[in-house]
């Protein structure tokens, strides 16, 4: 228990202080005697004493396999000649196991040598029972895993017509949301929605109401849309709005395709944001899309400067050519 609780000291404050220089008390063969603690700087460590590992191991193997042969070579007497067999066969034995190891395991899959204690991210999209966006939405988690996201400001490129206080281009990624719609699920209407007073909205399949959970807007087979109001998980309650397509963060209405969900630590309500790869896209309603979108809802996994969740209409497939932005990379930039 202790290593590991050393272990685990090292690598998060190897994590912490980045940029301090430190010098090992104990430097080995093939390893700066100064250097960065970094993330891996322990683990390069470890990999360093494995390689020293080896090597100790050989030089003993052979000191034995002298010191056996000597014995063997210098009496007359068979258990000494004995001895001296069984220490060099166990040298060698020695040998046999460490080269070994490291032979099957790399023959394996190198990887198995690597000795990094890093974790692999995961994501956290929407979850059953939360509602993912609108003002129930609540705080939630994202954790990108791409390799090639990075929410991070790159090289200022053109400029943008229409788009004044240019901020410089962000790489990130984008999503896709939208209210859910009852013609696209079926089943028996065995749930139904509830407002605050507990009374019935209207009945509605399992399958229905847990999309609308998470969607955070519904749209009745008779066209009446609900918006959450309140709760959380099995105790949401619904509100009927007038909205055609449901209310955002602040009660404003959603504008398909012109809507998007961002974080409020980046982005304020009502900001202007140009996403270069809706501009030119061809939308549904027969019209082309100038690239700029309206900040005017949150989402619970909508969280960091890259990350925009693109309003897309009512039912799965309203978003035409804007689904195939769904879990894409994109290039954004602040207006005014």
């Amino acid at each position: 228990m202790s290593i590991f609780i050393i272990i685990g000291f090292f690598y998060f404050s190897t994590t912490t202080f980045a940029d301090t220089k430190y010098t090992p008390l104990a430097p080995i063969p093939g390893y700066v005697e100064n250097m960065s603690i970094t993330p891996t700087s322990f683990s390069d460590y470890l990999n360093n004493m494995f390689k020293l590992g080896i090597a100790l191991c050989t030089a003993l193997a052979v000191l034995m396999i002298i010191v056996g042969g000597i014995q063997y070579v210098s009496s007359d007497a068979w258990s000494k000649k004995s001895d001296g067999k069984e220490r060099i066969f166990a040298a060698l034995f020695g040998l046999l196991i460490a080269f070994g190891s490291w032979a099957l395991l790399n023959t394996i899959d190198p990887r198995l040598l690597s000795t990094k204690l890093t974790l692999k991210e995961v994501s956290i999209e929407g979850i059953e029972g939360i509602p993912t966006h609108g003002p129930g939405s609540g705080g939630g988690t994202f954790i990108e895993t791409d390799p090639n996201y990075k929410p991070e400001e790159q090289k200022p490129g053109v400029n943008i017509p229409g788009c004044t206080n240019q901020s410089a281009p962000t790489s990130g990624k984008a999503t896709l949301y939208y209210v859910a719609s009852e013609s696209d699920y079926g089943g028996s209407k065995t749930a139904a929605f509830l407002d605050q007073n507990g009374n019935s909205l209207g009945a509605a399949s399992p399958e229905f109401l847990a999309a609308a959970r998470i969607e955070g807007t519904a749209k009745l087979a008779n066209g009446t849309v609900l918006n959450y109001a309140s709760g959380s998980g099995t105790g949401i309650k619904w509100k009927v709005t007038n909205t055609p397509y449901g209310e955002g963060s602040k009660g404003n209405a959603l504008v398909p395709y012109r809507t998007v969900a961002a974080d409020p630590s980046y982005y304020s309500f009502g900001q202007k944001v140009y996403i270069r790869e809706l501009d030119g896209m061809n939308l549904p309603d027969g019209t082309t899309h100038n690239g700029f979108v309206t900040v005017g809802d949150v989402g619970s996994a909508i969280k960091g400067p890259g990350r925009f969740d693109i309003f897309a209409g009512a039912g799965k497939n309203s978003g035409g050519n804007v689904n195939s932005l769904s879990n894409r990379n994109i290039t954004t930039s602040k207006c005014q």
